[in-house]
């Protein structure tokens, strides 16, 4: 988990430091309802062509423990949005998504 949460941070880092103007980062909580466990999570958008945006995002659940097992989860998503707006604090876009998930579970 400390590898996995260390690595997370060094990918923010050298973003952070090739960031262009348009470049979003950022970081969030999240909710997982079918896991029902907290996240916490980062996510960017790098633009590619004008009204264009690839944006990754990874979400980590806090470990939980049922019936004396262990549980890991952790998420890895793909958008690419498309602006139809976007000025001032507002934004309209269509997106496609893809998702990765995996869970690991250890016996006490």
């Amino acid at each position: 988990m400390k590898k996995f949460v260390l690595l997370i941070g060094a990918i923010l880092l050298a973003n952070l430091g090739s960031a262009q103007e348009d470049t979003r980062i950022g970081g969030f909580l999240a909710y997982g309802t079918e896991v029902e466990s907290l996240g916490i999570g980062a996510n960017a958008e790098f633009p590619i062509a004008t009204n264009l945006v690839i944006s990754p995002s990874l979400i980590y659940y806090f470990p939980r423990e049922e019936e004396g097992i262990d549980i890991n989860w952790f998420e890895a998503n793909g958008n690419v949005n498309y602006y139809f707006l976007d000025s001032d604090g507002i934004g309209f876009y269509a997106f496609s998504i893809a998702t990765v998930s995996d869970s690991t579970a250890w016996p006490d």
